[in-house]
């Protein structure tokens, strides 16, 4: 007898195009190197807008109809820094400063998430797209390390379901608006 489907581990993102992923290998190349970590796939790049861990595949449509529901603003995000998580272990790009009305966007749409019965991540939204895990040690400075500013027009917004693998976490983009 066959149980019900597996929960699907999901997120929100910000889904780069090629020529905006080629631009953020570009400046994680010119930057400081990750001692010890493990660099993240460049197909995995992305920016998380609202991390839902676990839901049953059933609610993906209702996922669906509140992100259809939600009208972004014409933002563009721009990335200017490079620094490193201690406790999470991880060297991001962030951008050190959001435009208003994206800031807005996102927070709103953390709010339609609540009001349809999904659990989200209550911490700040902090714009940043990971570039390695399990980095030990800190290749920049204690206020990470000014970059040449990329950037990405806030426009493509998908939900992902990640897989763990041994070898690191897969993506697949289930639905884009």
């Amino acid at each position: 007898m066959k149980g019900p489907p597996a929960a699907l581990r999901l997120f929100f993102a910000l889904w780069p195009e090629d020529s905006q992923r080629e631009r953020l290998l570009s400046a994680i190349r010119d930057a400081s190197p990750a001692p010890g970590g493990r660099a993240v796939p460049a197909g995995n790049l992305h920016v998380t807008l609202a991390f839902l861990g676990n839901v049953a595949p059933e609610r993906v449509p209702d996922l669906q109809a509140v992100a259809a529901a939600r009208v972004w603003p014409g933002s563009c995000l721009v990335f200017d820094r490079l620094a490193w998580w201690p406790k999470a272990r991880l060297l991001c790009l962030e951008a050190q400063s959001l435009p208003p009305a994206f800031a807005e966007a996102v927070r709103a749409f953390h709010e339609d998430l609540r009001l349809a019965g999904f659990s989200i991540e209550r911490r700040p939204f902090r714009a940043h797209i990971t570039v390695a895990r399990n980095v030990a040690s800190p290749p920049v400075g204690p206020h990470g390390q000014q970059i040449s500013p990329i950037s990405w027009p806030a426009q493509e917004v998908v939900l992902v379901a990640s897989t763990p693998t041994p070898d690191g976490s897969v993506y697949r983009v289930l639905a884009q608006d």
